[in-house]
């Protein structure tokens, strides 16, 4: 974020947060565990607070920090807020290879050594992994940590100061805590060399403001007035500068785009706000937003314009005959390793274009191999007009989060077309439906086998029981938190499960491939009386890996009785709902040991249509989990294929 000081040296504010983010991050894409840091950022508050609580006196909660570089021309503002900082005895980790040998030294830490007395910085991190599988903190974690000690130490002159990763497992409320020490010299070392890294990126964005800024000031309305447009375009400059809102409704070829992206474009060459969103329900209105925009380049209007693509129209997976849409390194060869290729990618974009199209995006991804769609996004944060749907403001499952989440703040201008439309949108967004007979037939089922998924199957039936209960036809709630707190904790042991698996837990693996094996008979049971391809999707399938795919074409080739041919299998996107229930309850027969051997199917065929009646035929299939799955046919033996 920019800012302009009284005495006109332009301010540039960055967070510590998104500056470790930004520069530190790398690695790979993987949509399979977003759904986890997403669901514990939501839960984070609540446990940063009973830790901060229980710290004692000499804890300092929620202490904010702020430092000043003046650089050539410009000044570089990096502040946030850390967690905690205390002094008091601090006991530094000695490396250890293995998680035995760290769990012996804190212990030893905790009853035999004593630690020095020395100032140090706290971050907290609630998370839902396993705290005994880490053998370290998590990189970009430990350097916003890092970040606070920095400013804190050069504040109050510290020579060595304390850095403290403190991780609680949002399940369980387990802590486990990384304890580091720095010298002085190591941490301005270090400190310098990130901001050398965000230099370049703060330089050329001074730079670009301020060509932006003149070229605004040079700005003229690019056609003569119609009549009232004058006056259209007053009202909304005025409005910009009260902050205000402002409903406008005229009919088609008034000039209402250009009457309100030419005050948006002048309000901002005054500072009145740092970037313009142009909202729409429709391609095509954006469409014209883009050819507003490009005119007013025409006429020397200096910016950087993109117009946001879904997801699904920028994936280039899926060109190649692969599946589409699979965000993980496992499926997608954009994924992997796209964290650490991006920046350079957004960089060298930025330097060459000025309106970003799709094709220009794409042809940059495939350039520097990143995907197409986060790219876009990063871009986006760097651009001054940014074109997209309502989705990317409004919708709380998709919205951009880099621009509004929580503590993040800008000087925005939104512009909505169409603005009639958002409130069917909107409905659409914030609309869902949850069934409180699902959730108490899974506990019954449950109970017998998993003592804490039942009874948090049962604490989600309570919960939705007192909704109930208080509604006749309808209540508005401020928040659902309960519920959904208890929803996470149940959706979190699939993820744990894989955990355990990925780090070598011999359990996991075993119940992993009896989980393939049986899997192999559905499928080769399947294909043998469908003759039809198999996708294998819902819940579980971004986790099968390249070699859990050829072991299941193996195992089926080795069932089937006609040909090895198993090309007929491929992996597939995210089913629906209905999908995704049954493939989480053959995860949890197979996980947990429900005792049930025998999966049945009931499907009514059409066979034809005749003059007076129609004849259906019936399907029973029984598929037994024995050494060779039996299949039974009843009915015709002429089936109609779906």
């Amino acid at each position: 974020m920019e800012k302009v000081t009284e005495s006109g040296i332009q301010e540039l504010h960055i967070s510590v947060r998104n500056l470790v983010e930004f520069i530190l991050r790398g690695g790979d894409i993987d949509n399979r565990s977003s759904r986890m840091v997403q669901d514990a950022m939501l839960e984070g508050g609540k446990i940063h607070r009973k830790i901060q609580n229980s710290m004692g006196s000499s804890y300092t909660a929620e202490v904010p920090l702020k430092i000043e570089r003046i650089e050539e021309s410009y000044v570089l503002v990096v502040e946030g807020r850390a967690d905690g900082i205390a002094f008091g005895e601090f006991v530094a980790d000695e490396p250890a290879k293995q998680i035995e040998e760290q769990r012996l030294l804190e212990k030893q830490k905790d009853e035999m050594q004593i630690g020095e007395q020395l100032w140090y910085i706290d971050e907290i991190k609630g998370v839902y992994r396993n705290l005994a599988s880490m053998e370290q903190p998590v990189y970009v974690h430990k350097a916003q940590a890092m970040c606070y000690a920095y400013i804190y130490a050069l504040q109050n002159h510290l020579d060595r100061i304390g850095v403290q990763m403190t991780y609680c497992n949002l399940d369980t409320e387990d802590i486990r805590y990384f304890r580091e020490i720095w010298e002085w010299e190591d941490l301005y070392d270090w400190f310098e060399h990130l901001i050398a890294e965000y230099k370049k990126w703060a330089d050329w964005q001074i730079a670009w403001r301020q060509k932006r800024q003149e070229s605004i000031a040079q700005l003229e309305f690019p056609y003569p007035y119609r009549e009232g447009q004058r006056k259209l375009v007053a009202d909304v400059y005025r409005t910009i500068i009260r902050r205000k809102t402002l409903f406008i409704q005229a009919p088609t070829g008034v000039g209402k785009t250009i009457s309100t992206i030419f005050p948006a474009v002048k309000a901002v060459g005054e500072g009145l706000a740092d970037r313009i969103f142009y909202l729409t329900a429709k391609t095509i209105t954006a469409t014209v937003a883009k050819e507003t925009f490009q005119i007013l380049r025409e006429h020397g209007y200096q910016a950087k314009i993109i117009q946001l693509t879904a997801k699904e129209k920028l994936c280039m997976c899926g060109e190649d005959g692969t599946e589409a849409l699979e965000c993980n390194p496992v499926n997608c060869p954009y994924a992997k390793g796209h964290y650490d290729r991006v920046n350079d990618a957004v960089y060298d974009l930025l330097q060459n274009s000025d309106l970003f199209t799709r094709e220009e995006i794409l042809a940059q991804a495939q350039k520097y191999q990143v995907c197409p769609f986060e790219m876009s996004l990063d871009v986006a944060t760097w651009v001054d007009n940014i074109l997209c749907d309502y989705n990317y403001v409004f919708d709380p499952n998709v919205y951009l989060k880099r621009f509004f989440q929580e503590g993040i703040k800008g000087d925005y201008i939104f512009l909505v077309d169409e603005a009639h439309n958002l409130v069917d949108r909107s409905r659409e967004m914030y609309s869902a439906q949850l069934y409180k007979e699902d959730m108490l037939a899974v506990k019954r089922i449950m109970k017998p086998h998993n003592f804490m998924i039942a009874k948090t199957l049962d604490k989600c039936n309570k919960a939705m029981l007192e909704f109930k209960r208080v509604c006749e036809t309808y209540e508005v709630h401020e928040s659902v938190g309960v519920l959904t707190f208890h929803l996470m904790r149940l959706a979190s042991q699939l993820e744990e499960f894989f955990e355990k698996k990925s780090a070598g837990d011999t359990g996991c693996i075993e119940r992993w491939e009896d989980y393939l094996r049986h899997l192999s008979i559905l499928i080769n049971n399947l294909h043998m009386v469908l003759e039809h391809t198999v996708i294998l999707g819902g819940h579980v399938a971004p986790y099968f890996t390249d070699e859990d795919l050829s072991k299941i074409r193996h195992y089926v080739a080795e069932r089937s009785t006609f040909d090895d041919d198993t090309s007929y299998i491929i992996p597939g996107n995210h089913a629906d709902i209905i999908f995704r229930i049954f493939c989480l309850f053959i995860i949890f027969h197979f996980f947990f040991r429900l005792p049930i051997d025998i999966f049945t199917f009931v499907r009514y065929y059409n066979i034809n249509k005749r003059k007076g009646g129609r004849t259906t035929n019936q399907l029973n299939l029984y598929l037994k989990s024995k050494e060779r799955g039996t299949v039974q046919c009843r009915g015709q033996s002429k089936l109609k294929r779906v």
